[in-house]
Formats: C-alpha cells, structure tokens, sequence
C-alpha cells in the first residue's frame, strides 16, 4: 500500500493500513476521532451505505 495516503487527525497521523486493520478506533481519545477512524475503517474496506445525520440547523435532526 501506498504511503502517500494518510490521514491527520488533530495532530496524528494514520496511514491507509492503520485505518483498514480498524484497531486504533477503541484507541481514540475523543467521539469525533472514533467516528471519523470508524468512518474512515468503513470507507476503506468497502462499505457501501452511510446513514448520516444532518446538522438540526433548520429543525429536528434527519437521518440521510
């Protein structure tokens, strides 16, 4: 695998083979990094569909 792919997340670094083994999701510090190695887990090995929730700006938060 490429070592041109990486990601940075608030100050860390993962690279592509990091973020498909999943093992550093239980290792996060924070929420926002669990679900963005988990977002990036899933992305990366495949999945097909995401259930996102929008922001509540305008209302009641929506499942998309």
């Amino acid at each position: 695998m490429s070592d041109l792919f990486w990601l940075e997340l608030n100050g860390k670094k993962y690279n592509k083979r990091q973020l498909i083994e999943g093992s550093l999701i239980s290792k996060a510090s924070t929420e926002f990094e669990r679900s963005t190695l988990s977002f990036s887990h899933d992305w990366l090995t495949g999945r097909k569909e995401f259930t996102l929730t929008t922001s509540g700006s305008t209302g009641k938060p929506k499942l998309i």
